[in-house]
């Protein structure tokens, strides 16, 4: 039987003096006893009490969202130490955790599907059994554990320098499992369209038009989810319009240093992203709408069962509200609105994809133009160096500002996959390449 996930009302223990619990879970294990170790661990963990190896910056508290990453990567190595039949005191790194855990979910011994999970997925999972279990030599909780490091250089990548050519030491986990190649697809437009018109029919609108907001701008699922009734001003004479744009300032569930402002909400490092001005309608429209529409609803629901106390929607004020509930859509559930509909463009769709969808869809359009426009100067054609050239500098001065980050890797990436539509004329539309790895 699997370990158990519990997590408290941040109300009840505020009321008791315990607010600063209220968004850290804790554990039991299979027959509902309290696990104290794990318990005592993911409280460090999310209240920076206890760093990592390889952790730089100061950060005074994680976030409930990496809180519930943690806790589901750890929940799931205890399950495999039960399923194995081994004690987390004595798990050896080479034999156990590379050998055993590891191998298991790589070919598919220790997955839910019996299918091999991917690298991304196992790295992660191991790296945070890895902290626990070297937390647990620290507390003196459990034998001595070594992991082996190698040292390697990478070149920076940040907004000072732009250009990767200062170098920086990392340090790598031997045994880490290489991400494959090709691995990254993107789906045709028309493929699209139908994915969307199925998460309008099976998951309802609200959740449409969440996915359509990362397929038209590139935002990141949880900036999605976090969106505000004001992140687009209330008053279309406050709209920022550019020709068929709009400029919208995110700063809730994006990606940075965060802060709690005087209202008790967790605000994010802001960066401005353009809205097609279409969209931007259409979600003007959900909010004087369809959302008084489902909170009216969600009202009287409750009133009509009886509830003395109905509980606040949306103290948040976040935009989109869930049909169902009248609560605001959930980070997993718009997850599972994109991946669990009955058309997929691919197996392995997902938010993330959404956002290289919208660069490469912007960043070919783009470089199109101007080749169109050099067109009539030059006759005898223009070079592909020189659209590469142009295509770097759009990656630079829109797609960046956009995504909020784009590494070097990524970057490359892109372009070969532009440079693959550009000598490939007439297969410019296919949208069925790979680039040569996830990122």
């Amino acid at each position: 039987m699997p370990f158990n996930l519990y997590w408290p009302q941040p109300d009840e223990l505020a009321d008791i003096g315990f607010a600063h619990l209220g968004n850290i879970p804790c554990f039991f294990d299979s027959e509902w006893t309290y696990h104290v170790e794990a318990s005592q661990y993911i409280r460090e963990r999310a209240r920076c009490t206890f760093r990592p190896r390889g952790i730089i910056g100061y950060v005074s508290e994680m976030t409930k969202r990496s809180t519930r990453n943690f806790a589901d990567y750890l929940i799931n190595a205890l399950d495999w130490c039960e399923f194995r039949k081994k004690d987390w005191r004595t798990l050896d790194y080479d034999n156990d955790v590379l050998a055993g855990y590891q191998a298991d979910m790589l070919n598919g011994r220790f997955s839910a599907s019996g299918k091999g999970l991917s690298p991304n997925t196992v790295n992660q999972r191991i790296a945070e059994l890895c902290n626990f279990l070297e937390w647990g030599v620290k507390r003196g909780h459990r034998t001595e554990f070594n992991v082996p490091y190698i040292k390697t250089k990478i070149k920076a990548d940040t907004i000072r320098n732009s250009h990767g050519h200062r170098m920086k030491e990392v340090e790598s986990r031997v045994g880490r499992v290489r991400l494959p190649p090709g691995s990254l697809r993107m789906p045709k437009p028309e493929e699209i369209d139908t994915w969307l018109r199925a998460v309008e029919v099976q998951k309802k609108y609200t959740k449409h038009l969440m996915c359509k907001l990362i397929i038209k701008t590139g935002i990141r699922r949880e900036e999605a989810v976090q969106w505000r009734i004001d992140t687009l001003p209330l008053d279309k004479v406050d709209w920022h319009i550019d020709g068929e744009y709009v400029t919208v300032e995110v700063k809730y569930g994006t990606k940075g240093g965060k802060y709690v402002d005087e209202n008790g909400e967790e605000v994010s490092t802001a960066r401005h992203i353009i809205l097609p001005l279409a969209l931007a309608e259409e979600i003007h429209q959900y909010r004087e709408v369809s959302r008084i529409k489902i909170y009216t609803v969600h009202i009287r629901r409750n009133r009509k069962k009886g509830n003395s106390q109905i509980h606040k929607t949306d103290k948040s004020n976040r935009l989109f509200l869930s049909e169902s509930s009248g609560r605001p859509v959930s980070y997993q559930t718009l997850y599972e609105a994109w991946t669990e509909v009955s058309f997929q463009p691919f197996i392995g769709w997902s938010p993330h994809l959404g956002r290289h969808y919208w660069a490469c869809n912007t960043l070919l359009t783009h470089v199109r133009e101007q080749m169109a426009l050099m067109a009539d100067i030059i006759k005898s054609g223009v070079p592909t160096d020189w659209a590469l050239s142009e295509a770097k500098n759009i990656i630079l001065l829109h797609i960046k500002p956009q995504l909020g980050h784009v590494s070097e890797k990524t970057t490359l990436l892109y372009l070969k996959w532009v440079r693959l539509q550009l000598l490939r004329p007439d297969n410019g539309e296919n949208y069925e390449k790979r680039l040569e790895e996830t990122i």
